[in-house]
């Protein structure tokens, strides 16, 4: 049987088109919000119970709507925002496709009320399920309000594949925390199942957002950027590199006041933190970067959260010198990272950068006078030495010396052949006690002598599967032993994760912690695991509920092995850390002990094995 082809009806257009902008109930708050924003509103309030699935308010204080602009809102493509082609070019609103309302309206039951200040009344329409019920002229207050219930009641299979409601509440949170950032001349007023969340007054300035939002604590180990290239602003605040998280929950780009999420922008910002941030950790950003609205294409997705750089190797490379910047007016009290490993490129970001501009740039030579004098005040704080030497020719005051007379002694030498060293895997049953301890290598790997060649062991990685398997053990039995603290530490986690922390206070006294809540966003840590006592508190709690976040779905029990697995990592020794041979005669016994002793619980090796005959091969010797 052969299908015509048949034009879809209104209704099921605005269905599947609700698809692409209504994805969750953080979809349509994120959509009323950037539309009380556009509405020049200093104000906005919203109302949310549960988790958007069933109620949703979003009331602004802006320009309002005339009478018979309702109906006309709710039309597929309808905006105020564009008025021809040449406005796409140059996109000044956070929304702009006419898409959200009519989306939202297909697939929920909405109230929306409004007016103008030119009107002596404003209107109130009734949607339900993107039929029009009723329509009313009423006396208001200018602004608008926008009231949506029942999300996906005529969609249930859109409906059963939204998550918990602590998962899409969540989501709403990080939506609500996305625009109290971006938005810094209005305030925010965001209830929770009738309970204040959290307000923020209009004359709050960015610093004080992230304080509000993040913690006092994470703002004090805030770097300021205020940098200027051309037409490319930036100006916000990173994170020091010796504060830097191991997750990427403090990750927030606005561009010309909208939140994105863009590999070019981490990327520049991973690029100039390079040589002062370990490999291990994670930039941790909130940007605000303002260029002309014509250099970028936000018509990309229906969410807007992505973007198109006209010039984004001119982006990237503004980003990286904005870092710099910053960096050199810290320079004084940076720890030093001596293994800086290449930063891998994705394969979208090198298609995207074309090579940056050479030394004779003049914002090119402040980037490299930048980063020396950046890296001068790290050696001469620390007496760590890059190792980078440039290239000068050889100056001597023996005149008499001739190149080619030292060329002549080596002349009818061959050059050495390369020679690509292979490790191999230790045996599973090998006896690390019984081996020869030889030495420590970079105060990071343990060297020892044993038939087979040279075996190599990664003190952090050996030491980290040992903890973990006494915790596991430890926490299968309810035992995980406690140490108590003298002084009470205070941490500060983000506000969108206070009521996730609470919720699980017994899961964390399971596995050795006592916590009790504090103010706002506060607690006190009153024990740790004993096992932890050396490591610093507030990092390991801050990787601990990384974890949530990052998992926000799943429950502490489906957590477990990853909290177990972090609180085993903060608790290793480190590598660049001076064991003795007691320290190393301990650590081989208690690998012995383990039924697992290759790899860490990340999967990395403990140990690997250069063979005799690899060795007597470099030299030559077979």
């Amino acid at each position: 049987m052969t299908l015509r082809i048949k034009i879809l009806s209104e209704k099921i257009s605005n269905q599947i088109a609700a698809g692409e902008v209504v994805e969750r109930p953080a979809s349509v708050v994120k959509e009323l919000v950037e539309n009380a924003v556009d509405a020049g509103s200093t104000m906005v309030e919203i109302d949310i119970r549960g988790a958007g699935k069933s109620y949703i308010m979003v009331k602004d204080n802006g320009f309002g709507m005339e009478k018979d602009d309702l109906f006309t809102a709710f039309e597929r493509h309808a905006t105020s925002k564009v008025a021809n082609e040449n406005d796409l070019a140059s996109i000044k609103t956070l929304g702009f496709r006419g898409e959200a309302l009519p989306s939202i309206a297909s697939v929920s039951k909405v109230r929306m009320e409004s007016r103008n200040e030119s009107s002596e009344n404003g209107a109130v329409i009734k949607i339900e399920g993107g039929k029009t019920l009723t329509f009313d002229e009423v006396p208001l207050s200018k602004g608008t309000r926008m009231e949506v219930s029942h999300l996906f009641f005529n969609v249930p299979a859109r409906r059963k594949f939204l998550k918990t409601d602590t998962t899409e509440q969540n989501h709403i949170n990080n939506a609500v925390i996305q625009q109290i950032l971006a938005n810094e001349t209005v305030g925010f007023h965001y209830i929770i199942n009738g309970k204040l969340f959290v307000k923020v007054p209009p004359e709050a300035s960015f610093l004080q957002r992230v304080k509000l939002l993040f913690g006092e604590s994470l703002a004090e180990k805030l770097i300021p950027v205020d940098f200027t290239y051309n037409s490319i602003a930036i100006k916000g605040y990173i994170i020091h590199p010796n504060f830097s998280p191991s997750h990427a929950n403090y990750q927030f780009s606005f561009l010309n006041g909208r939140f994105i999420k863009d590999r070019v922008i981490y990327h520049g910002v991973l690029s100039g933190l390079k040589n002062v941030m370990s490999s291990e950790k994670k930039p941790g950003y909130f940007l605000n970067i303002a260029l002309p609205y014509d250099s970028v294409d936000v018509n990309v997705h229906p969410s807007k959260y992505e973007v198109r750089f006209v010039q984004p190797q001119q982006v990237h490379f503004v980003l990286e010198q904005a870092v710099l910047s910053a960096l050199e007016n810290k320079r004084e009290d940076f720890s030093p990272v001596e293994e800086n490993k290449p930063i891998e490129t994705p394969d979208e970001i090198k298609r995207e950068l074309t090579p940056l501009p050479t030394s004779h740039d003049p914002l090119a030579e402040k980037h490299f006078n930048t980063w020396k004098s950046v890296q001068r005040g790290v050696e001469s704080q620390s007496g760590y030495t890059s190792g980078f030497k440039p290239f000068s020719p050889s100056k001597t005051s023996d005149k008499s010396f001739k190149p080619h007379e030292f060329e002549r002694d080596f002349s009818e030498k061959k050059p050495l052949p390369q020679f690509e060293l292979n490790f191999d895997s230790v045996s599973p049953s090998l006896q690390f006690s019984h081996l020869n301890y030889i030495g420590q290598w970079q105060k990071s790997f343990l060297l020892f002598d044993s038939e087979d060649g040279i075996i190599l062991v990664d003190q952090h990685t050996a030491h980290e599967r040992i903890k973990k398997e006494i915790l596991t053990k430890n926490y299968e039995r309810g035992s995980i032993e406690r140490s108590n603290l003298l002084i009470p530490v205070r941490v500060e986690v983000p506000i969108a994760l206070v009521e996730m922390v609470k919720k699980n206070l017994k899961g964390f006294a399971r596995i050795g912690f006592d916590i009790e809540s504090a103010e706002n966003n506060a607690f006190f840590i009153n024990g740790i695991p004993a096992l932890v006592s050396e490591s610093p508190i507030e990092e390991l709690f801050d990787d601990l509920i990384a974890a949530f976040s990052e998992n926000p779905t799943v429950t502490f029990t489906g957590l477990i092995d990853d909290i177990l697995d972090r609180i085993a990592c903060h608790s290793a020794v480190r590598a660049n850390q001076k064991l003795d041979r007691d320290s190393v005669k301990l650590l081989c016994k208690q690998l012995d002990e383990l039924k697992i002793k290759l790899s860490c619980p990340h999967g990395r090796p403990i140990a690997l094995l250069i063979k005799s005959r690899e060795i007597l091969k470099g030299f030559h010797r077979v």
